[in-house]
This record gives structure tokens, C-alpha cells and sequence, in this order.
């Protein structure tokens, strides 16, 4: 086990180490070596914490040290050689669907209570969880280039779970760690406990914002599956009113930080909602909208980003282009 970790280290310091010559140089070489093949052969993603004899967080802290550096070395090979057909495709087919249940099991976690397995859920589960959907927004933009390279359903649908799940206000939101984040907020406080309100608010930003990435990527393939492309733009309004009148305004004053995932959400939400009501304005889809309600819970936090200097000319852009189609 030990020896397994050293070794997934070392991986993940040869894909950071050096300038960037040197870190693609490292990349290829180890691509060559048959390094994704090896890693997907490994049994160890296949273990599951409850039943693996390692006993209750044990085993869980175990997986932790070996999943989260090795998404991470995935997503660095993927990053260096993005335009490699041929690298996308042993990710997606030898790595993410060979180990389908620990797929599954991250991105569940990330949305859910933590409670069957008997820990609770922290920042580790949610970074593990962005790193897969980073992972999965590569492999989507990729396919525009290579239409061979895919997204496999079952991870697709787990995605959308997720996001439906978060992409909600944090008062409404079922899960317990989102509460308790929110808990620490409002009860203010340093030190210890201040950094890590602080870690876990930049670990959910960049979750969703990893998730909000995914979406508008994945935008004509959700409006072209849609059930219901009313509940689409709710989900995306909901997220935009979370982030803009209660998230935003608590970086801004400096409580919190994660600004530049906040911003990068905040935009992939309004490019998303664009998007979707470009395309459903010129179809039959259009009517499946119901424009007033849209309007009414979107007035808010679109006048509260105008009122902020938030030094982005493409928010800035993307906001009058919303207002534009709504108004």
C-alpha cells in the first residue's frame, strides 16, 4: 500500500515539476511506459471502503491517497497532451470505465450525506470529485475533434446529479457538508476553524465551477436530451442567485476566499443561460420556458453583479447579453 502511494507521488511530481518543456517531456515519457494502462490495471480503485477490510475511515483515508494523486495525474496528461486521440481514449475507455463503481462512488459522495458509508464528508471528497469532472469536460470538448472520444452515459448522468444537487441555494441544499460550511459562515471565527470554513468554501467553488464548466460544454447535447428545458434554466437561475447575492458579496468583503472559481462559475452560468434561450427562442422549445418566472428570479442578481467592480469585461459582456434576450 505504501509502496503503491510513493509511486502515485512520484507520478504527480513528474507532471509538476520543472518548466513547461520539461513537464511535457516527463508526460510523454511516461505515457510511453504504459503509465495509464498500469494505473487502470490497478485493483486497488476497485476497493470499497466499507468492505475492505482496512476498517471504517482507514480504508477510506487509504483510497484518499491513492485516487485523488492519481485523478490528478490523469488530468495532467490529459492537460499536456489534449490533442492526442489516442491519450483521450485510453483515460476514457481504460481508466473511467474500467472502474465504474469508483467513478460513481466520488461523484456521489461529493452530493450526498456520506452516511452509508459511516464518515463524514469533507473537502478531500469534493476535490476528488472536481478532479473527475475536469477529467470528463476535457474529454467532452475533445469530442468536436475526435468524435470517438466520449463521455460514457452512466458518467454523463452522474454529473447532471450532481450539479442538480448543488447548483441550488445553500439553504436548500440536502447536503450536510454544504450545511455545515454554511453553518461556519454565519458563526464567523478564526484560526483553526476560520481556515478551514475558508478551504472547504474554496473546495465547493471549485466544484461548481468545474461542474457549471461541464455543462456549457455539454449544452447542445443537454437541449437536444432535455425533458425539460424549463427546469434547466431554474437550475441554472438557481445557481446564479446563490453565487451572486449570498456567495459573491462574501468573498468580496474578504471573509472567504476562491474569488477566481467563483468568477469562472459565475460566467459559465450566464454563457449557459444565454445559450439556452438563444436555441429555444428560435424552436418549439421555447414555449417550455416560462420566461416571467425567469425574468423575476434573475432581476436580482443580475443588478447585483452590475453593481459590483468585478474587473471582467467578459462578465460584463455576458451580462448585457442575458439581460438582452430576457429583457
Amino acid at each position: 500500500a505504501d509502496l503503491l502511494e510513493a509511486k502515485v507521488d512520484f507520478l504527480l511530481n513528474l507532471t509538476l515539476a520543472g518548466q513547461s518543456q520539461s513537464r511535457s517531456a516527463s508526460v510523454q515519457k511516461m505515457v510511453s511506459l504504459q503509465t495509464i494502462a498500469k494505473l487502470s490495471s490497478c485493483r486497488v480503485f476497485d476497493l470499497k471502503p466499507e468492505s475492505s477490510g482496512l476498517g471504517g475511515n482507514a480504508s477510506s483515508q487509504y483510497l484518499h491517497q491513492v485516487v485523488g494523486p492519481s485523478l490528478r495525474v490523469l488530468l495532467s496528461i490529459m492537460s499536456t497532451l489534449s490533442q492526442s486521440e489516442s491519450v483521450l481514449k485510453q483515460i476514457s475507455q481504460q481508466f473511467l470505465e474500467a472502474h465504474p463503481q469508483l467513478i460513481d462512488r466520488v461523484l456521489k459522495q461529493a452530493g450526498g450525506t456520506g452516511a452509508a458509508l459511516g464518515w463524514a464528508l469533507g473537502t478531500i471528497e469534493l476535490e476528488e470529485a472536481t478532479l473527475v469532472v475536469q477529467i470528463s469536460t476535457i474529454l467532452a470538448v475533445s469530442r468536436a475533434k475526435f468524435p470517438e472520444v466520449k463521455v460514457h452515459p452512466a458518467l454523463h448522468e452522474a454529473i447532471l446529479d450532481l450539479a442538480s444537487r448543488l447548483f441550488v441555494l445553500n439553504s436548500r441544499c440536502q447536503s450536510p457538508f454544504v450545511q455545515s460550511v454554511e453553518d461556519s459562515r454565519r458563526a464567523g471565527g478564526g484560526g483553526k476553524a476560520g481556515a478551514a470554513t475558508e478551504k472547504a468554501f474554496k473546495a465547493l467553488f471549485e466544484l461548481r465551477s468545474a461542474l457549471s464548466m461541464y455543462l456549457r460544454t455539454a449544452i447542445d447535447e443537454l437541449l437536444a436530451s432535455a425533458a425539460d428545458t424549463n427546469s434547466l434554466m431554474l437550475l441554472l437561475q438557481s445557481a446564479l442567485y446563490q453565487a451572486a447575492l449570498y456567495d459573491l458579496p462574501h468573498v468580496m468583503s474578504g471573509d472567504a476566499g476562491g474569488l477566481p472559481a467563483l468568477l469562472r462559475f459565475i460566467e459559465h452560468i450566464l454563457a449557459s443561460m444565454f445559450t439556452v434561450m438563444i436555441r429555444t427562442s428560435r424552436s418549439s422549445d421555447a414555449k417550455d420556458v416560462d420566461i416571467e418566472v425567469i425574468r423575476r428570479g434573475c432581476a436580482a442578481p443580475l443588478a447585483a453583479l452590475e453593481g459590483m467592480d468585478l474587473g471582467s469585461s467578459s462578465m460584463e459582456l455576458l451580462i448585457r447579453k442575458v439581460k438582452g434576450v430576457l429583457y
